[in-house]
């Protein structure tokens, strides 16, 4: 990364946000505009508008919450272990737009905007006075400066991918599911060089090496974030915060094995009903009519659909698998109690089974044909007869 970045010390006036940023996905997409109008103090001034300090996050995923951020600045000032990215661009001379950053930069403009015109806590004079000096260390901030010289467009934007992967993909830093598994699907599209997607091993190692993550990782992202998509365009409306959840779903391999879930091998879209039937499980629309909130169920989910068609458990259990699948999905009962069935179907089963081991070995040992017809034997003979007829009529329950 050294050839690629250098140290520079900006003015907090010249940096510029960033609304194309992977990160805040669709959180600016109505202030999304051609690059050269992100200049403009409108459309800074409305991105920045975005990013509220006011209130304590309700969503861990919502990123454009800095309420946190902005008080740990205020209290201990600008930490400089991991320093903004930012790059010239030759519609605004002397501004830098920032690559990686944009939520510390934001922290800091809105600090010192509510210095500046004396908000919140800043209206009162002590506070202001105790508070001057740190404001004052915001005027600079030592950054990264990404260099672009004598790069076309195309190859500033696979640099940028670049140092974006090896920052949030490296663990240097964290993004959520979301934008993660977008920013690898950016990045694989630009090397396929086409604008439909297909699935090659190949390019999956490529991004795999320039975003410092392994083939696997990247194709379970492409997988989950081709899914995402389609479940939004077929009208299910999945939250970023579903992602997890989708991913999951999708990368459960036993669920498309034993033919629960379809999908094109190539372009990795999900048939139509299997569309429907994440959408019955999971119901984005009313997560409170869901079967399926938990990623860590969808493990359980597999277990049950493997029940349905595993030949290692008896005729009466896989169909009692399949009905409670099918309940399942009409929202009838929970995982928990489909789970429960199933059990107790198989404890039934191994419990039929030692019966008619019971009854073999009876029938082998307690033949009634060695008894005498009179006396004492015939009471033992009658015995016999008996037990035999009460095993045989137990089995009869069998499945």
């Amino acid at each position: 990364m050294s050839s690629l970045l250098s140290q520079i010390k900006l003015s907090i006036t010249d940096l510029m946000l960033d609304p194309h940023n992977p990160r805040f996905e669709k959180s600016f997409c109505d202030i999304v505009t051609p690059s050269g109008d992100v200049w403009s103090d409108k459309v800074q001034r409305a991105i920045l508008g975005r990013f509220s300090s006011g209130e304590e996050p309700t969503n861990t995923d919502d990123v454009t919450n800095i309420k946190i951020l902005y008080e740990s600045i205020l209290k201990t000032g600008f930490q400089t272990i991991d320093k903004i990215v930012v790059m010239r661009q030759s519609e605004a001379p002397g501004k830098y737009l920032v690559i990686e950053g944009n939520r510390r930069v934001a922290s800091i403009k809105t600090i010192k905007e509510h210095y500046d015109n004396e908000i919140g806590e800043f209206i009162q004079s002590q506070y202001r006075d105790q508070k001057s000096g740190l404001i004052a260390s915001f005027d600079e901030l030592p950054c990264q400066l990404l260099n672009t010289e004598g790069l076309s467009p195309s190859e500033i934007h696979h640099r940028v991918r670049v140092i974006l992967g090896l920052r949030h993909h490296g663990s240097l830093l964290e993004w959520s599911p979301l934008p993660k598994s977008k920013n690898i699907y950016k990045e694989y599209m630009r090397q396929l060089r086409d604008d439909k997607f297909r699935y090659s091993p190949k390019k999956a190692l490529d991004v795999g090496v320039k975003l410092s993550i392994s083939r696997t990782k990247v194709k379970e992202s492409l997988e989950a974030y081709i899914a995402f998509c389609q479940l939004k365009k077929n009208g299910a409306m999945p939250k970023k915060e579903h992602f997890s959840l989708v991913k999951e779903i999708v990368t459960k391999k036993a669920l498309f094995s034993h033919q629960f879930l379809t999908k094109d091998r190539s372009s990795f879209e999900l048939d139509e009903l299997s569309l429907e039937r994440i959408e019955s499980l999971c119901v984005f629309k009313n997560r409170k009519k869901s079967v399926l909130k938990d990623p860590k169920k969808v493990g359980r989910l597999a277990s049950l659909v493997r029940a349905t068609q595993d030949t290692k458990f008896p005729v009466n259990v896989r169909t009692r698998a399949q009905i409670c699948l099918g309940q399942l999905e009409d929202g009838e009962i929970d995982l928990d109690t489909a789970l429960a069935s199933i059990t107790k179907a198989r404890r039934d089963a191994r419990w039929i089974d030692e019966l008619d081991r019971l009854l073999e070995e009876g029938a082998a040992t307690l033949s009634p044909e060695g008894f005498m017809g009179a006396g004492n034997d015939l009471k033992e003979k009658k015995k016999v007869e008996f037990m035999l007829n009460a095993l045989s009529r137990l089995s009869s329950f069998r499945g």
